[in-house]
């Protein structure tokens, strides 16, 4: 997230905290030869967002933290309670935890006093299909079509969005509802 982060806030980066994560996104030049030490790290990681928040930087979107390794789910740990971070939001996404190393972290996490607040997010009703193709205003897709979209998506957000980018980019109003390729290339995947 740090690259993304330097990307969109190149300016919020001081020369010691580009040498220091340099360690870990080599994009940053030459890392230093001298060991690394986690608390030099990970002040570097909360100096880059201080720095990010004073240009503008008002929250920050982690996904996907089941497939986080453990030196990233305890630098995120670390900074949730930064008194230097409090006004920035912090969004972390992830699915329930399987088993393993990463898994017992985000656990242990979720029960320490500093934990995320979990928001269970839940399918989308047939209601929130039509509002969100109403809102869309897509001229090849109206509210009425809402029920078969809602089906055959099963009211899953992603689903519901790559099936309709999926019909705008290839026609497919007319065949009927595809199974988009981004989504059974993810499906594969896990």
């Amino acid at each position: 997230f740090m690259g993304k982060v330097l990307a969109q806030h190149p300016g919020a980066c001081s020369p010691e905290s580009r040498l220091e994560l340099s360690r870990m996104l080599p994009s940053l030049g030459q890392a230093p030869t001298s060991p690394a030490q986690q608390a030099t790290l990970w002040r570097a990681v909360e100096d880059v967002l201080c720095g990010a928040q004073q240009l503008g930087l008002a929250v920050m979107a982690v996904d996907d933290l089941q497939f986080a390794d453990s030196a990233t789910l305890d630098l995120l740990r670390w900074l949730v309670p930064s008194r230097r971070l409090m006004n920035l939001r912090l969004a972390l996404a992830t699915r329930p935890p399987a088993d393993g190393e990463a898994a017992e972290r985000m656990r242990d996490w979720w029960a320490d006093s500093h934990r995320p607040e979990p928001v269970h997010l839940t399918p989308l009703t047939l209601t929130d299909v039509q509002q969100l193709l109403r809102s869309l205003a897509l001229p090849e897709v109206d509210a009425g079509q809402a029920a078969e979209l809602m089906a055959h998506a099963g009211g899953e957000p992603f689903f519901v969005l790559e099936t309709l980018k999926d019909l705008l980019l290839h026609g497919g109003v007319a065949r009927g509802l595809p199974g988009p390729a981004t989504v059974r290339a993810l499906i594969d995947k896990r």
